[in-house]
């Protein structure tokens, strides 16, 4: 059917909100954009004809413009000679648009604005902005671009929405001895004085929050995919051994994918680069994207385990963009957790297929879920999928509930249809939409597909509800009771009645047949099924449901047994604690009974496992520091920790994986806080003697810090001289 045209700005409105959309009477086609950056008056000056479709004839354009001054706008129509004159430019500081009001209609049809304009190469890290470096102690600048969500607008007039998509021709007019970079490959440079013109190949449809602009100094090392797409890490200068890493992680990470969603990378090249001036920890610019230097930068040498988890997950998480993002888009922002849920989904993925021996997903319980978890158990919290009236008020949703629930309900989807059917919903997925935008309702249309489950009926509530239900769960008769409503972390009963689609995977003892399957759904508010004789049942195997488990105290005592005896797997383990103490902390047990809990842990060797135990005991100790007892809760983690981290010892040993790394570290800091003598003894021994390794000063720091406080003479001056010496970024940053 014909497309209805939208006239006015806001037409579009919601049960809550009014969407602040452009007139759709003009739509963008494609940009030729020309900018030529000044680093030294910190001005963009710019020329751009934009070839536009016109649904009705029309004397007004509306697009956004922000922080922008035009010199001239005119407009023609093809087959024509005759130039349409602007007679009034009418600009609206509020809407972020400017208006061009036109002596004559510009008839239906294709028609070309031609628009010269000076924009601000600003200091606020958004738009194309400029950021300062230092090259010994000189002050450098580079520029550099951010785009999204709605900054486009500061750097050239656009129609700066995710479902105006068009095609972008930029060339960038710089110093001849500057790196000049976009989106797409170079397709040539002509010098002209101490300047030179570089032209960039035409991009695919694309919109315009992943428009890239970078200008300055780098070196790169670059790598080739299996298809032949160029890789590229630009880094500050003399710093380019330090982008190996990422540089290789994007190359498998980028074949991964291919193989994975059966669907190309769409451009010829994949350009990442560390800025030093940064908002954000990176951006998915199609082909181009942006980093801090701490999320891309690795020096083998230095750089501790933890911060070369980060870069490749962050890489991961940025390249998964390319197709859930970048080649798909989502139709508005209220929709953005189908970028960031499932960047965050894949880029877990991706980075456990790569490094296993992180056992990433176990983490991704610890952080994603339970980190999601927490925030949505708040009575202030907000749906997945939130109506957003304007792009400003989008970062308001760049949160836990976006990404980390988001991908956690992705998660419990795949495992709950099943990998060859979640692959194969996907595929169809960016197949159908390529290039073009969407809604929540696409992805589920093609996972139901691929899947024969009605996907939509199963996550309406989970995406568009807000919070998460409790399972309580007895048994009683030889069957299993269950119950759900909603969990709230202040204790209170929820009075709304929503109920949801809850898969519900278990597991039992290995050497007995149980009556209850190994998963079934919980769609109503009570459940009931054959369970047998079993000792135990784990619900909620694997931690792959976005929801916690209460059990009878019996059944508590049971699991605890299972837990002793080493039969259950580290996310099952890292499930019961986290429910138990999230259950205790909002009033449904008693803390005595989640802490006469950690003793089933006495053998626990796992990472993340020991995270989540820290953490809750952190929480009690915290709630309860100004009470009488609060010293027995020290000595309590105390007494839980020591016995592990004397084990582990302080020195690496050459059977250590990057996990007992990582957990030997976390024992001793913790310790530290603790107040325990002797590890603070060795931690300061360590400093003075300058001995501490890049993953030992985060146990060190602590113990420092509060001896400083005292006035410890003999070690202020070597606290000084580390800080202006270390090789460690994070000494010199105390």
């Amino acid at each position: 059917t014909k497309p209805r045209v939208r006239m006015t700005a806001v037409v579009e409105a919601s049960n809550k909100k009014a969407r602040v959309l452009l007139p759709d009477v003009v739509r963008p086609l494609r940009y030729d954009l020309r900018l030529t950056p000044d680093l030294a008056k910190f001005t963009i000056a710019g020329e751009e004809v934009i070839k536009v479709s016109v649904k009705g004839a029309t004397k007004v354009v509306t697009l956004h413009a922000l922080e922008i001054t035009f010199s001239r706008v005119t407009a023609t129509v093809p087959n024509s000679n005759e130039l349409f004159m602007v007679k009034r430019i009418e600009e609206n500081e509020k809407e972020q648009t400017v208006s061009f009001h036109f002596a004559k209609e510009i008839p239906a049809g294709e028609a070309f604005l031609s628009i010269h304009f000076v924009a601000q190469l600003n200091d606020k890290l958004c738009g194309f902005y400029r950021a300062k470096y230092m090259v010994g102690k000189e002050e450098k600048y580079m520029a550099v671009s951010q785009m999204e969500p709605s900054d486009a607008r500061r750097a050239f007039p656009c129609w700066d929405e995710p479902a105006a998509k068009a095609v972008f021709a930029v060339t960038l007019v710089v110093p001849t001895g500057a790196v000049a970079l976009s989106n797409m490959p170079v397709h040539r440079e002509t010098a002209c004085d101490d300047l030179k013109e570089v032209e960039f190949e035409s991009s695919p449809l694309m919109s315009t929050y992943l428009v890239a602009f970078v200008v300055g100094e780098f070196d790169f090392v670059e790598g080739t995919t299996k298809s032949g797409v160029k890789v590229r890490v630009y880094t500050p200068v003399g710093k380019s051994k330090q982008g190996k890493f990422a540089l290789d992680m994007a190359v498998w990470t980028l074949d991964y994918y291919t193989d994975y969603y059966q669907v190309a990378y769409p451009l010829p090249k994949s350009d990442m680069i560390a800025i030093p001036d940064f908002a954000a920890g990176a951006m998915e610019n199609w082909g181009l994207i942006t980093y801090r230097e701490t999320a891309l930068l690795i020096d083998e040498a230095v750089s501790s385990v933890t911060a070369k988890q980060r870069v490749a997950y962050v890489v991961a998480h940025e390249l998964a963009h390319q197709w859930f993002g970048n080649l798909v888009t989502m139709q508005w922002w209220n929709n953005l957790w189908l970028n960031e849920g499932f960047a965050t989904f894949a880029g877990t993925q991706a980075v456990d297929k790569k490094f296993p021996q992180w056992d990433s997903w176990t983490s991704f319980v610890t952080d994603d879920l339970f980190g999601a978890l927490r925030l949505d158990a708040l009575e202030s919290s907000h749906p997945i999928e939130v109506e957003v009236a304007s792009p400003t008020d989008v970062n308001e949703i760049f949160d836990a509930i976006s990404y980390s629930k988001g991908a956690s309900v992705i998660r419990m989807l795949a495992f709950h249809i099943g990998e060859e059917a979640f692959r194969k919903g996907l595929n169809i997925y960016l197949k159908r939409h390529s290039y073009s935008n969407t809604v929540t309702e696409d992805l589920w249309q093609a996972l139901s597909e691929a899947s024969n489950v009605d996907v939509k009926k199963a996550m309406d509530a989970w995406v568009k509800k807000t919070g998460y239900p409790v399972l309580s769960v007895t048994r009683a008769n030889g069957r299993l009771e269950l119950t759900q409503e909603r969990f709230l972390s202040s204790g209170k009963k929820d009075t709304s009645g929503q109920l949801w689609w809850i898969p519900v995977p278990v597991k039992v003892p290995d050497d007995q047949v149980a009556g209850i399957p190994n998963k079934f759904e919980v769609i109503d508010r009570s459940h009931s099924l054959e369970l047998g004789r079993t000792r135990w049942v784990k619900v909620n195997h694997g931690q792959t449901g976005v929801y916690r488990v209460k059990y009878s105290s019996e059944m508590l005592q049971a699991i605890e047994d299972a837990i002793k005896a080493g039969a259950l797997d580290a996310s099952d383990r890292l499930g019961v604690i986290a429910d138990t103490f999230a259950l205790a902390d909002s009033g449904h047990i008693k803390t005595s009974l989640a802490l006469s809990l950690l003793h089933a842990y006495d053998n626990e060797d796992n990472c993340a496992v020991w995270e989540k135990l820290l953490s809750n005991i952190s929480n009690v100790c915290r709630v309860w520091r100004d009470e009488p007892n609060s010293k027995q809760l020290l000595a309590l983690r105390r007494a839980i920790v020591k016995p592990h981290a004397l084990k582990l010892g302080w020195d690496p040993k050459p059977d250590d994986t990057d996990l007992t790394v990582r957990l030997r570290n976390r024992l001793l800091r913790v310790l530290v806080l603790s107040d325990d003598e002797d590890t603070i003894a060795e931690a300061l021994r360590r400093f003075a003697a300058g001995t501490v390794t890049s993953d030992q000063w985060n146990v060190v720091y602590p113990a420092v810090a509060a001896h400083l406080a005292k006035g410890a003479e003999n070690l202020i001056d070597i606290f000084h001289k580390v800080r202006k010496t270390c090789m460690f970024p994070r000494a010199r940053c105390c």
